[in-house]
Formats: C-alpha cells, structure tokens, sequence
C-alpha cells in the first residue's frame, strides 16, 4: 500500500497527468501483481489517496492578494466625483437600491405604486420634486383588477401615462436564481428609458438561500445582485418588505 501511496506522490508531483492518468497507471500495476490487491481494497486504500494528493497541491497554491491603499483627507476633499442625481430629489437616487418596509395593510403598495406614477409623470412626490422617468412595478400579489382600482384611485381622475409599466403574478416571473436576472436584464435592454423598478414584495422573488444562512445574510445575498444589475444599467430598484 506504502508502495502505491508514494507512488502516486511522485506523479502527482511530476505533473502533466490526471487524476485520471494516475489511476490508470496504478491500476495497471496492481494487474500485473502476482498477488494484486482486490478491487475493494485497491479503491478504498489507493485509489482514495489520489484526491488527497490533489487537495494537498490546492491549499499549497500561492493566492494573489490584490494590494490596497488608502487616500488622505486633502485628497478626499480633493477628488472630483460626479453630484449624485435623483428619481426624487433627497430620497431616491437615479441608481442603486432601496427598500419599503411597513406592517401588513399599512398601504405600502398604494405608496409604491404613486411613487411609480409620480417619477413617470414628473409630478411631485410627497412634497419632493421628480425627475422623469419610465417606471415599471412588479405587483407580484395581485393579478390586473386590483393594480386597475388603486391607479384609478391614485390619478383621481388625472389621466394615466404610458411611461407607467406594470407586470402582475398573473404574468409569467420567475425567482431570482432561477432566470429573473435575465428577465429583467431583457426588460431593460428592450426598455433603456425604465430608470425605476419596484418589486412588490421581496419575499416573492426571493429564492437564494445562503447555507446555513440567517434572514439578513439571505436578504443581502439576493440583493447584491440587484445592485450589479442597477449599476450595469443605472437604473434604481426599490423593494417593498413586511
């Protein structure tokens, strides 16, 4: 078994072959044995070692670190960085994420949804001017009535505008993980002018799970691809949360 065992040491550190390639050569030898070790045995006590070798050539692997270095106060105070632009000014920046977050029936979704109204109106927005822009709101608890009803009520009688974009559950949305990215990624490629998206709720397209993971590190982990999406495409995603 020794025999084998540093055998397969030296190849693994000749280099050139496989996994494969070693386990070939061994068993080739084993073969041609008078007395070869049964297949049982061979597997459990050489072929095993095989991996073993490799994981070992892993950790030994040198990791290249990039370097970091740190700026001082005059040269923060210095740096010139573009001003921060708005969907409405002192709130909601043009690009990054945000949540909304209220108890059940505390009417988030009506304050979502004229927020949506608002930005793609260019009307004021709980007293804050908008910039405007195309919206899109994913109303992902209802089917089309009840979207219909709460836009009425918000217009109140104002028309509505084709810069407003909705999808319902009764559409076809998937999780994330499971091809949301690409159906947003579509969205905003076919639609460049959509610079606000809100998801209504989180927990509807939410479906990575870190392992062992608590609520918070599962929230992040779905959001972090949010934010390569809306930097990619400068748009804002707001997210409303129980």
């Amino acid at each position: 078994h020794n025999d084998f065992i540093s055998l397969i040491g030296k190849l693994k550190t000749k280099g050139g072959l496989s996994d494969k390639d070693i386990e070939n050569i061994v068993r080739g030898i084993n073969n041609g044995l008078r007395d070869p070790l049964l297949e049982k045995e061979f597997e459990s006590t050489v072929l095993s070692a095989i991996p073993r070798f490799s994981r070992s050539e892993k950790k030994n692997e040198t990791m290249t670190v990039p370097s970091i270095s740190a700026i001082n106060g005059v040269q923060l105070s210095e740096m010139k960085i573009k001003p921060l632009e708005w969907l409405v000014e002192g709130i909601l920046p043009l690009s990054g994420l945000a949540i909304l977050v209220g108890d059940p029936k505390s009417y988030k979704s009506y304050m979502a949804m004229d927020l949506c109204i608002s930005v793609a109106s260019g009307k004021p927005f709980l007293g804050h001017n908008t910039f405007q822009h195309d919206t899109l709101y994913f109303d992902l608890e209802s089917g089309f009535r009840r979207p219909k009803d709460r836009q009425a009520k918000i217009l109140n009688g104002d028309s509505p505008t084709t810069h407003f974009h909705i999808i319902t559950a009764e559409d076809q949305v998937v999780k994330l993980g499971n091809g949301l990215e690409e159906q947003l990624k579509e969205i905003l490629t076919n639609n460049p002018k959509i610079k606000l998206i809100v998801i209504d709720t989180l927990e509807k397209i939410r479906e990575i799970k870190t392992p062992k993971g608590n609520a918070y590190q599962n929230d992040v982990a779905a959001l972090d691809i949010f934010l390569k999406i809306a930097t990619e495409y400068n748009v804002c995603f707001l997210f409303v949360h129980h």
